[in-house]
């Protein structure tokens, strides 16, 4: 046998069960050490059919990770030395026990026995915003992945920035959020059985790239006595951007700013309009086209 192998016999003792696993051959880096990091993977199986379990929750030494469609995981970035080990699955009554890690690969294959009721399910919710403004961010995307970098789920950010992603382990997952525009967000978080909120906030990307703005002027009017409020055109506004200034027109609600350019970001926004009160505020340009800035103002 290789001198340099050695193997180890890990016993995980709970829920009645004795497991044997065998550790690997230490792996050694070019330069000859030992790597001081331990690595655990194996399967999860029925105990009755001996198949693999997929989606099953594997917990060790503070990470998580789920099983595949075969039932085989794995965990690395551990230390090695007795670690507590638990794994669950829906429909299998969960395991707890203690394994001893050494340096290298760890092997182990775990029995689940069919009739528990499992971790359950996580559901994550949130509202994405605008880190400046605090407004809404429709269509950004939501990234869950286990901490082995395993996608688990994706969502979309709707109407009103919110998202809701069901059906997720109850584990350590990573996350991210993207939307073309803005600095991506990422980090951990622990979710438990039913809903778990994650509320994230992005900021827009300041690059060198301008913005370019069009958009339409509105007030909130009947149509008729008695009849219900309506989004109506504002004619003939002067829309004031950074300083730069167009008109709609007396026959429309539509500004557009041409061949002007803006940098992203907050720009403040003056509106004079006959027969409205003057409007004073911000808009939030991305780099790129802005063509559907609206400006609600108020009769006077």
């Amino acid at each position: 046998m290789d001198k340099n192998k050695k193997t180890a016999l890990i016993v995980a003792a709970g829920v009645g069960v004795a497991i044997a696993a065998v550790a690997l051959a230490s792996r050694k880096t070019e330069a000859g050490g030992e790597v001081d990091q331990a690595a655990l993977g194996g399967y999860v199986i029925d105990s009755a059919t001996t198949m693999g379990i997929s989606g099953a929750v594997v917990s060790i030494g503070g990470k998580s990770g789920a099983t595949g469609a075969s039932g085989y995981f794995n965990i690395t970035g551990l230390t090695p030395g007795d670690k507590n080990i638990s794994v669950s699955a829906n429909g299998y009554e969960s395991f707890m026990g203690t394994v001893t890690l050494v340096k290298g690969l760890n092997t182990l294959t775990i029995p689940l026995t069919p009739g528990g009721t499992g971790p359950g399910t996580a559901t994550l919710i949130g509202v994405i915003t605008d880190a400046d403004t605090g407004t809404p961010i429709v269509g950004a995307t939501i990234n869950v992945r286990d901490l082995s970098g395993n996608l688990l789920a994706a969502a979309a950010s709707q109407m009103y920035g919110n998202y809701e992603r069901p059906d997720l382990p109850v584990t350590t997952v990573t996350w991210e959020v993207v939307k073309a525009g803005y600095e991506t967000k990422s980090g951990t978080k622990t979710l438990l059985d039913g809903d778990n909120t994650l509320n994230v906030q992005l900021t827009v990307i300041q690059t060198g790239e301008l913005a370019t703005v069009a958009g339409w002027v509105a007030y909130y009017g009947q149509i008729e006595p008695g009849g219900g409020y309506w989004l109506l055109a504002v004619r003939d506004a002067t829309v004031t951007i950074s300083g730069h200034t167009v008109n709609t027109g007396p026959n429309s609600e539509v500004f557009r700013f041409g061949s002007i350019t803006f940098t992203p970001g907050l720009n403040p926004v003056h509106v004079t309009a006959p027969g409205f009160q003057d409007y004073d505020g911000q808009v939030n340009l991305l780099p790129g086209y802005n063509d559907n800035v609206g400006i609600i103002m108020q009769p006077a």
